[in-house]
This record gives C-alpha cells, sequence and structure tokens, in this order.
C-alpha cells in the first residue's frame, strides 16, 4: 500500500507519526510496519476484553508467524475502560518489567493510554492499530 502524495507530504511534515496504513489487508502488513520502525525490537500486544479478540489476537499470532519476539498480551479488563491515570500506570508497570514495544490494539482510549504509558517509560515509540470504525477508512469528500 502505498501513500497518497497528500499522506506522504502529511507524514514528512509530522511531528511524531513516521507511517500510516490504511485500508483493505492492513492487518496483514503490521509485521513489516513493526519491523521496519522496530527492527530486532520484541512486541507486546496491548488492548482491552473488546479489542482483543477482534484485532489483538490476529495480530499477535501475525507477528508471531513472522518469527518476531512476542511476549504475552496486556489486556486490560476494566469493561468501562476509559484514560484514567490509573490505567496509565497499571501499564506502565508492566511494561517496566520488560523492553518490548507496545502495539495499541484499539483506538481512542487504548491509544492514549498505551502513547503515554510508552513516553514515560522511555520507549523510542509505538505502533497502533487502529479498530475504530471511524478509522478503517480515508475519507473523501464526494
Amino acid at each position: 500500500m502505498k501513500p497518497t502524495p497528500a499522506l506522504a507530504a502529511a507524514l514528512r511534515s509530522a511531528r511524531d507519526t513516521r507511517a500510516l496504513l490504511i485500508g483493505r489487508g492492513a492487518l496483514r502488513q503490521v509485521t513489516r510496519l513493526f519491523a521496519t520502525h522496530f527492527p530486532g525490537a520484541t512486541a507486546v500486544v496491548v488492548a482491552d476484553q473488546n479489542t482483543f479478540p477482534l484485532a489483538g489476537a490476529a495480530v499477535l499470532e501475525t507477528l508471531r508467524a513472522a518469527g518476531v519476539p512476542v511476549i504475552d498480551p496486556f489486556v486490560f479488563t476494566d469493561p468501562t475502560l476509559v484514560a484514567e491515570f490509573d490505567h496509565v500506570t497499571c501499564l506502565e508497570t508492566s511494561l517496566r518489567s520488560h523492553a518490548a514495544i507496545p502495539l495499541a490494539v484499539g483506538s481512542g482510549t487504548i491509544n492514549d493510554l498505551v502513547k503515554l504509558a510508552a513516553h514515560r517509560t522511555g520507549r523510542p515509540s509505538y505502533l497502533c492499530v487502529a479498530t475504530a470504525a471511524s478509522m478503517d477508512r480515508l475519507h473523501r469528500p464526494r
């Protein structure tokens, strides 16, 4: 999947975002994207009890099948998960026990929690597999 010229220009000017894949089959590209941006690193999938069965398990199996080192996933179990600092500190505690790069599987809350916990634990970055319907396609004016 090659980015459109507009997307390529946006990525060049972005301060933090290095890559963006949108489209059918993007989930199958997670391994390539991870290996490109985190060569030789171990991964940890971070999800909640909704996003793990929807996409997290597939991401984990895709990484394993490609030989990417992975550790057991971190799955938030709070059914009313919101972006509260207690959840950040819980994830931080887990991240401090290893050096794996987190892969946020979810949007909004999951992405926010992983982004802050990754920063606070000194990770060079993280990868987000967005699962919200609002993020599954590029909307163009008609």
